[in-house]
C-alpha cells in the first residue's frame, strides 16, 4: 500500500524529468569546460604573476584583461559550487521509504534550481570564449616565458605582498633588497640565540663594573687606595645613569654580596665645580644627622677642616666613590689630591663616567672601561649570522653590520630593531645590509622617524612569504583595532590557509609566525596575562601608517600577485568587500557621531547582508566569518549562513543567537566554530573537518555590595552526538554530559590531538568514572582540563588516584566537586595555572597547591575553601605570581615571612574582611587591589601602615562596591 502511494507521487513527476533531461544533457560537459578552462587560467596567471615579478608589473591593458579573467573565474567558481551542491541529498532525509518520498517531494524545486545553473554555465562557457576573443581583438601583449631559473622561484604558494616598492630602486643607490629570498628561520623559544635580547648595555655594563669591584679580601694588595675605574661612553650611552645603577645596587645591603664596602657615596659633577662643594657633599652623605642640622657651623669650613673630618671618617674604613660627569678634567686633579690625603682600606675604590676617552686617558685610572652603543650591538649582531670558513669571508658583512649600525646610532630602538631582524632571519645577505645602509643616509632619512621607518621595512622584508601574509591579513583585517586577541588571529591565518608546516595548515607554525612578528615589532601586544603571555595585540601604528586602506586591498587584489590557491585569493576578496561594506561613511559620520550609533549601523548593515546571501552568490566563498557582538539574528540569517559551504571559521560569540538550525552541518569544512557568550545548547551535527569548539556561558545575577559573584548559572551546548566521528578536535570546551557512559565513549580513542577539555557534568548519569578514564587515554596531549559538576557533589564515592595525570597538563579548573584535589596533582610538572570554585577545600590543601613547584597563577573563587582564614606558610609557592581571589566566607589572610617570593599581583574580591597581615612578607608585590565589603578598622589600618612602611613600591587599590555594581543587577560574561 505504501509503495503504491510513493509510486502515484513519483509518476507525475517522470514526463517533468524527461523534458528537463534534454536541457541538462549538457550540463555535466560544459561543467568539465569550465573546470578545465578554470585550470588553465589558473596556470597562465601564476606563470603571468611570475613574469610581471621578474620584469615589472604589467601595463594597464593587461591589467585589465587579467581583472576580466579573474572575474570569469570566481563566477565559475561558485557556479560549479551550486551545481555541486544542488545534487546532494540532505543528510537529515531520513532512510527508506520515507527518504524516497522526501527526495520526490523536493524533485520540482531541485530541477528548477539546476535548470537556473544550467542557464548560468552556458553563458559562463560563452564568457570564456569572449575573454579569449577578446584579448586577440586588442593585442594584449603577454610578457614571453622566462627561462626556467630554479634560483628565482619561490617554494611557497601564498601571496607575496610588498607594501612599498624598493626605496633604493632608480635612486643612484645599490640594487634593493631580494624579496623571494629563503624562509626566515624564527628561533624556538628554548633557543640560545634569545640571549642576546635579554639585557641591555646598562644591565650587562653594571655586571662587569660590580665584577670589577667585586674583590676578595686576600687580593686588596692589588688593589692599593685609590684604585681608580673609568668608565667612558662615548656614542649615547648614558653614562650618568650607569654609574648611578652601580651605586645603587651597592647602597643596597641586600645586594652588595661580594661588595662589602662601609661607605657607598655617590657625587655628580656640575659645571662650574668647586672642590670644597663637592667634599662638604660627600661629608652630608656619611654623616646625614649631623651635617644637615642647622647651626652646625660646617657653612664656613675651608678646604683643609673639610679633607680632615673626610680624613677622620673614613680611616681603616673601605670607600666606594661614583662619580659622574666627569668631564673637567682639572678638577679631578685637585678631587685626587684629597682622595690621596684620606686613610682608606684596601679595597677602596673610585669609580667616574666620562663621555671623553681622551680625559680619561689624562686622569691616569687603573682600568679603563669603553661602553658604545654600537660596539655593543655589533657584537650581539655578529653572534646571530653564520660564520664562513674563511675569515676572510665574513668581513664585508660584519664591516656592513658596523656601518649600519653607526648611521642608526644613538637611536637604540632602531638598533635593537636589526638586532631583532637578524634574530628572526640571520640568513641576510650583504647586498640587503649594504641596500639598508644607504637608505639610513641622511640624505634618504632626514627624520628620526623615517629611520624607523626603514627599519621596520627592513624586518618586513626579511620574512618569509607565508609570514607577509599572516602581517598584510592582519593589517588589511584589523585596521583601527588596536585589540585583536591572539587565538582569534591565529586561527583565522590558519583557517585562511596563509600559514603551512609540512604541507598542512599548522596552529603551532601560526604561534611561530606571530611570534616572529612581534619580535620584530610588527605586532605590538595591547593586553598581557599575568605570565607575560600576550593575550591580546594590534599592529604597530607607524607600520600600519605606511600602508593606507586602499593599498594594502589592493596589494592582494592585484592580479600580479595571484596565489597558488585560487579559494584563497576568492575568500580574502569577498572578505575585503565584507569589511568595505560594513565600513561606516565618513563622509556623513563625524566626531558629534556616538559610538553606540556607528556599532548599530554596522549592525544594520551586517544583518542586511547576512538576510540577501543567496543572492549574493560571490560570499559564499568566504572561509572566515567574524560575527562576534553582533545582535539581531534570525532562522534566515543563520540559514543563509550555512550556505557559505567553504567557511573555515565562524564566531557567533556574545551574539543573541539561541539555537542553531539543522543545515548547520552543510558547513563540512568548518574548522573553528565559538559560541561563547550564546544560549545555544544543542549542536546536532556532526562537522568532520571541527577542531575548536569552543562554548559556554556565564550568568551572575549580582546584589548591592556582592563583591564575590556568589550567583552563578553556567551554560552551555550539550555534547554532540557521534562526537567521536568528530577525530581533529583539538578544543572541545565545553559541553554538558548527561550520560557519561554513552556522550564521552571513544573520546580518548579517536582524539589524540585533543589539547583542551572543558566538561560540565549533569545529573545521576555522568559520573566521574567515565571522564577519568577518558582523561586516562588522553595523558599524552592534554594540557587544559575544566570540571564542572551540576549539581554540586561531595568526593566520597571515585577514587581518582589510579589515573594516570596528563602530564602535559597546565591549566586546571574545577567548579562543584567538594573536598577534592586530584590525588596525584602532585605530579603535574607543567601545571601553572589552577582556579577553584565550590570546592569546600580545608586548609590543609592550600599546603598541598603550594608544593606545586611550576604553579604560576591561582584563582580561589566562590567557596573554594571551607575556611575563614589562610595562612600562607614559609616555603611555599615558589614561582606563584597572581593570587585572585573572590570568596564571602574567606576573612583574614596572613603571609609568613618566606613564601610567595615571587608574587606581584594579587586582588581579593570580600563581603568582610578583618585582617591581612605579612605584607611585607611578599618581597616581589607590585599591585595589591581589594574589591571590599566591610573592612575592619583595626585590620585596615594595619595593612595601610605596612604598605606605607615596607612596601612603598606597591601599587594599592581599595576599591568599593559601588564602584563595581550598583543595586539588583545581571552580568553577562562570556567562558574562558
Amino acid at each position: 500500500m505504501a509503495e503504491t502511494m510513493a509510486l502515484a507521487i513519483i509518476r507525475p513527476l517522470l514526463g517533468l524529468l524527461r523534458n528537463e533531461a534534454k536541457l541538462l544533457r549538457g550540463v555535466r560537459g560544459d561543467v568539465q569546460f569550465i573546470k578545465d578552462e578554470m585550470e588553465s587560467v589558473k596556470g597562465f596567471l601564476l606563470n603571468l604573476a611570475a613574469r610581471t615579478r621578474e620584469g615589472g608589473r604589467a601595463d594597464h591593458q593587461v591589467r585589465a584583461w587579467i581583472e576580466q579573467v579573474m572575474e570569469l573565474a570566481y563566477d565559475s567558481k561558485n557556479c560549479v559550487e551550486d551545481y555541486t551542491q544542488s545534487g546532494r541529498m540532505s543528510p537529515h532525509g531520513g532512510r527508506g521509504l520515507m527518504r524516497r518520498i522526501k527526495w520526490a517531494v523536493r524533485l520540482p524545486r531541485r530541477i528548477l534550481v539546476r535548470r537556473r545553473i544550467a542557464a548560468r554555465i552556458r553563458q559562463l562557457k560563452i564568457r570564456a570564449r569572449d575573454v579569449g576573443q577578446r584579448q586577440k581583438r586588442y593585442a594584449v601583449a603577454v610578457p614571453p616565458p622566462l627561462k626556467m631559473d630554479t634560483t628565482t622561484r619561490t617554494t611557497t604558494g601564498a601571496v607575496t605582498i610588498d607594501f612599498w616598492n624598493d626605496p633604493q630602486a632608480g635612486s643612484g643607490g645599490p640594487r634593493g633588497q631580494n624579496h623571494h629570498q629563503q624562509p626566515s628561520s624564527h628561533p624556538p623559544k628554548d633557543s640560545p640565540r634569545w640571549a642576546v635580547l635579554s639585557a641591555d648595555i646598562l644591565t650587562e655594563a653594571k655586571q662587569e663594573l660590580l665584577q670589577w669591584l667585586a674583590v676578595k679580601p686576600e687580593d686588596h694588595h692589588t688593589r692599593p687606595w685609590p684604585s681608580v675605574l673609568a668608565v667612558v661612553t662615548p656614542d649615547g650611552v648614558n653614562g650618568a645613569s650607569l654609574a648611578d645603577q652601580v651605586y645603587k645596587h651597592c647602597e643596597n645591603p641586600f645586594n652588595n654580596g661580594d661588595l662589602k664596602f662601609d661607605y657607598v657615596v655617590r657625587i655628580k659633577i656640575k659645571s662650574p665645580s668647586f672642590l670644597l662643594v663637592i667634599l662638604l657633599d660627600m661629608l652630608r652623605q656619611l654623616q646625614p644627622h649631623y651635617f644637615m642640622s642647622p647651626g652646625n657651623g660646617t657653612e664656613t669650613w675651608d678646604l683643609a677642616q673639610a679633607t680632615e673630618k673626610l680624613k677622620e671618617l673614613l680611616r681603616g674604613k673601605s670607600l666606594l666613590l661614583v662619580l659622574s660627569d666627569l668631564d673637567h678634567p682639572d678638577i679631578w686633579d685637585y678631587i685626587k689630591q684629597s682622595l690621596e690625603k684620606l686613610e682608606c682600606s684596601a679595597g677602596s675604590a673610585v669609580l667616574f663616567s666620562t663621555n671623553n676617552k681622551k680625559l680619561a686617558d689624562r686622569c691616569s685610572p687603573d682600568e679603563c672601561k669603553i661602553y658604545t652603543l654600537v660596539g655593543f650591538y655589533y657584537q650581539k649582531a655578529v653572534s646571530l649570522v653564520p660564520s664562513k670558513f674563511d675569515p676572510k669571508d665574513n668581513q664585508p658583512l660584519r664591516g656592513t653590520i658596523r656601518e649600519v649600525l653607526t648611521k642608526c646610532k644613538p637611536d637604540v630602538y632602531c638598533m635593537n630593531l636589526l638586532l631583532r631582524a637578524l634574530l628572526s632571519n640571520p640568513n641576510r645577505t650583504v647586498q640587503e645590509l649594504k641596500s639598508l645602509s644607504w637608505s639610513l643616509a641622511p640624505a634618504q632619512c632626514p627624520t628620526k622617524i623615517d629611520k624607523h621607518k626603514r627599519m621596520l621595512m627592513f624586518c618586513y622584508h626579511g620574512l618569509s612569504n607565508e609570514y607577509k601574509n599572516c602581517l598584510w591579513y592582519s593589517t588589511a583585517f584589523t585596521r583601527g583595532t588596536f585589540k585583536v586577541r591572539r587565538a582569534s588571529l591565529l586561527r583565522r591565518w590558519v583557517a585562511e590557509g596563509l600559514i603551512k608546516s609540512g604541507g598542512q595548515y599548522s596552529t603551532e607554525e601560526a604561534e611561530r609566525c606571530f611570534d616572529a612578528l612581534v619580535t620584530q615589532k610588527l605586532l605590538l601586544p595591547s593586553e598581557l596575562d599575568s605570565t607575560g603571555r600576550i593575550k591580546s595585540c594590534g599592529l604597530d601604528p607607524l607600520f600600519a601608517s605606511m600602508v593606507t586602506d586602499v593599498e594594502a586591498d589592493e596589494a592582494f587584489l592585484d592580479a600580479n600577485q595571484m596565489p597558488a590557491d585560487l579559494e584563497l585569493h576568492f575568500s580574502i576578496r569577498n572578505g575585503i568587500q565584507l569589511r568595505r561594506m560594513l565600513q561606516i561613511n565618513s563622509s556623513t559620520t563625524d566626531s558629534t557621531v556616538s559610538l553606540k550609533n556607528k556599532k548599530t549601523e554596522q549592525q544594520m548593515k551586517m544583518m542586511a547582508f547576512l538576510n540577501h546571501l543567496p543572492s549574493s552568490s560571490s560570499f559564499r566563498l568566504l572561509r572566515v566569518l567574524e560575527l562576534e557582538g553582533f545582535k539581531g539574528f534570525n532562522k534566515r540569517h543563520l540559514n543563509n549562513i550555512c550556505k557559505i559551504h567553504q567557511l573555515k571559521y565562524l564566531s557567533l560569540r556574545d551574539t543573541d543567537v539561541v539555537q542553531l538550525p539543522k543545515e548547520i552541518d552543510k558547513l563540512e569544512q568548518l574548522e573553528t566554530f565559538d559560541i561563547r557568550g550564546t544560549k545555544v545548547q544543542e549542536l546536532n551535527a556532526v562537522l568532520p573537518m571541527l577542531k575548536h569548539l569552543l562554548a559556554g556561558s556565564i550568568d551572575y545575577k549580582q546584589g548591592h555590595g556582592d563583591n564575590v559573584k556568589s550567583n552563578e548559572l553556567f551554560t552551555t551546548v550539550r555534547m554532540p552526538k557521534d562526537v567521536s566521528k568528530m577525530d581533529k578536535l583539538e578544543i572541545l570546551s565545553h559541553v554538558k554530559v548527561y550520560s557519561s557512559g554513552k556522550d564521552l565513549a571513544n573520546i580518548g580513542d579517536k582524539m589524540k590531538k585533543m589539547r583542551k577539555l572543558g566538561v560540565v557534568l549533569c545529573g545521576k548519569k555522568a559520573n566521574m568514572k567515565d571522564l577519568f578514564h577518558q582523561i586516562d587515554e588522553l595523558n599524552e596531549c592534554l594540557v587544559s582540563l575544566s570540571i564542572r559538576v551540576e549539581p554540586s557533589i561531595k568526593w566520597d564515592t571515585v577514587d581518582g588516584a589510579t589515573v594516570t595525570p596528563p602530564r602535559l597538563l597546565e591549566s586546571l579548573t574545577i567548579c562543584d566537586v567538594r573536598g577534592w584535589l586530584p590525588a596525584r596533582i602532585n605530579e603535574l610538572h607543567r601545571l601553572v595555572k589552577i582556579t577553584l570554585r565550590g570546592t569546600y577545600l580545608k586548609e590543609g590543601a592550600l599546603a598541598i597547591l603550594g608544593s606545586l613547584g611550576s604553579l604560576l597563577r591561582l584563582r580561589l573563587r566562590f567557596h573554594s575553601f571551607a575556611e575563614a582564614a589562610l595562612a600562607f606558610r614559609n616555603g611555599q609557592f615558589g614561582k606563584l605570581i597572581e593570587l585572585v581571589i573572590e570568596d564571602d566566607d574567606l576573612r583574614s589572610l596572613r603571609f609568613e615571612h618566606g613564601t610567595a617570593p615571587k608574587l606581584s599581583t594579587m586582588v581579593w574580591s570580600f563581603t568582610r574582611m578583618d585582617s591581612i597581615t605579612g605584607i611585607k612578607n611578599l618581597v616581589s608585590l607590585q599591585r595589591l587591589e581589594l574589591n571590599k565589603g566591610k573592612c575592619d578598622s583595626a585590620g585596615l589600618e594595619e595593612l595601610q601602615q605596612d604598605i606605607s612602611t615596607h612596601c612603598k613600591k606597591v601599587r594599592f587599590s581599595l576599591n568599593p562596591p559601588e564602584n563595581n555594581q550598583g543595586s539588583e543587577a545581571d552580568a553577562a560574561v562570556t567562558a574562558r
